[in-house]
């Protein structure tokens, strides 16, 4: 199957990988820009949505690798997929919208930075970023994204 559009891995489903990146007790939010296709001007979780391999072969662990790919994209900050474990599975959801013929798979995943908080570089796709305290949460708009404070409640309470 050739690429069926950007950000899908098909015509009509995509993987939505979003991640709970927290160091010194704050998690790691990023403010989408105005400009944004979905939700501008709100606030977010590193990720973004897989596409279908350019792989030929089988390979196991695509997933991951879009994983740290967004993060590194969207924050400058460097993760292997070697340290992304099942474990670390926090959130797992399914829509569909009837008007896009859309099923989307959503997947959280938490990684948990230790030692000093890294220096972050958004990305053209968002304009500013924050190290939020959990308590301070309510403070942000994530637009229709309910799931998000759920998936970083989840993220917090578990590990």
């Amino acid at each position: 199957m050739n690429n069926p559009g950007k950000h899908r891995l098909t015509d009509q489903v995509k993987l939505l990988q979003k991640a709970v990146i927290t160091a010194d007790g704050a998690v790691l939010l990023l403010k989408r820009s105005s400009d944004a296709a979905s939700r501008p001007n709100c606030w977010d979780l590193p990720g973004g949505n897989s596409e279908w391999p350019d792989v030929p072969d089988f390979t196991r662990g695509l997933h991951l690798q879009d994983l740290v790919r967004e993060i590194q994209e969207e924050t400058g900050i460097v993760v292997s997929p070697d340290n992304v474990f099942q474990r670390d599975l926090i959130f797992f959801d399914t829509t569909f919208e009837p008007q896009k013929q859309m099923y989307t798979i959503l997947v959280g995943w938490k990684h948990s930075l230790n030692g000093e908080t890294p220096v972050v570089r958004v990305s053209n796709e968002h304009t500013e970023f924050a190290w939020v305290k959990p308590d301070d949460l309510n403070n942000y708009d994530f637009g229709f994204a309910e799931f998000i404070p759920k998936m970083i409640r989840r993220a917090l309470i578990r590990f």
